[in-house]
């Protein structure tokens, strides 16, 4: 057995508990089936790692959880705790006392639930959660819901959602969108990510929106939002009921980098948009219009902005400069 105090060994402890919680997204596998077949060290403490977190019954050891706060540890922190404990520990226990332990560990384990949503393009979707929330789920979006005893996870993988989080002040909500991390209580909210920011806007109640890097924080009420981007978030106000208009049918943009709008456009139409230049999609857009209307607003931009839309041989639409046309 590996060291338990290794990086090998806390990493391996990580991956057994994500995977005991549920199926991996794909980036997620990914991740983890390379770091398996990086080293044969890997996957001998994986084994070990899993072996432990399959056959709880081995647990002999009831001195560390002596040292539990009354605050629920996450599974990664009690997992953490037992090792650290059974590591020290004598070989000899009462059965009675393992059995214990098991029943202590595994609780929050079994009472974890994990759903995955997802979404085609154009297509939408509306999720009823355990606990009384409810999330629309926009295009093309991807979404995994994680709920225990103790708190509630979602995580935006890609595209965009709209939470209505029912109340439960010991149980907070959390949503994980990469750049952005949000924690709430009971409230209504937007969250939209794409591969360069996250945008979270408010139409009710009060919003708590950290940054993944940096530490900064923001505390956002109805008609705020933000947008994290690399590393770093910025503070705005809208019209509240903009916060997940697309429910309704419509999308509006103040003074968003076209490359917002693109990404959006793409989750709506399966027709490929490209920029010609990076500078293009650093171009500012203000407008409003109907979800059903994304192709039609990208071919009319040269009204508005300097740049020319033209159609690909393969179909696709390229954005690029006015005098390159």
């Amino acid at each position: 057995m590996a060291d338990p105090d290794s990086d090998i060994a806390r990493q391996a402890r990580r991956w057994a508990v994500a995977l005991g919680a549920g199926p991996l997204p794909p980036r997620e596998q990914k991740r983890f089936e390379q770091w398996l077949a990086a080293d044969p060290a890997h996957a001998a403490a994986f084994a070990d790692s899993r072996a432990v977190f399959e056959d709880l019954g081995r647990l002999q050891n009831l001195r560390a959880y002596a040292r539990l706060p009354a605050r629920p540890l996450s599974p990664v922190a009690r997992l953490q705790l037992w090792w650290e404990g059974a590591h020290a520990a004598p070989k000899f226990a009462l059965a009675a006392a393992s059995l214990a332990l098991a029943v202590a560990i595994t609780w929050p384990f079994i009472s974890i639930r994990t759903d995955s949503y997802q979404t085609s393009v154009g297509q939408t979707r509306q999720v009823a959660l355990a606990d009384g929330s409810q999330v629309d789920l926009g295009p093309a979006s991807s979404l995994r819901v994680r709920l225990s005893h103790g708190r509630r996870d979602a995580f935006l993988d890609s595209g965009e959602a709209f939470f209505t989080v029912a109340k439960q002040h010991d149980r907070p909500f959390y949503v994980d969108a990469g750049e952005a991390q949000v924690r709430v209580v009971g409230t209504q909210f937007n969250v939209r990510r794409d591969a360069k920011l996250v945008r979270v806007a408010v139409q009710e109640g009060v919003v708590q929106v950290g940054a993944k890097y940096g530490g900064q924080a923001l505390t956002l009420r109805r008609g705020q939002d933000a947008t994290a981007k690399d590393g770093a978030l910025s503070e705005g106000s809208i019209d509240a009921a903009e916060a997940g208009a697309w429910r309704g049918g419509r999308v509006y943009y103040a003074g968003a980098r076209l490359s917002e709008v693109v990404a959006d456009a793409r989750r709506y139409t399966s027709r490929p948009i490209t920029f010609a230049s990076p500078e293009i999609a650093e171009l500012e857009v203000t407008a409003s219009f109907r979800t059903e209307g994304f192709e039609a607003f990208i071919t009319g931009l040269p009204a508005v902005l300097p740049v020319a839309v033209a159609a690909q041989p393969d179909g696709s639409l390229l954005i690029r400069t006015a005098k390159a046309s």
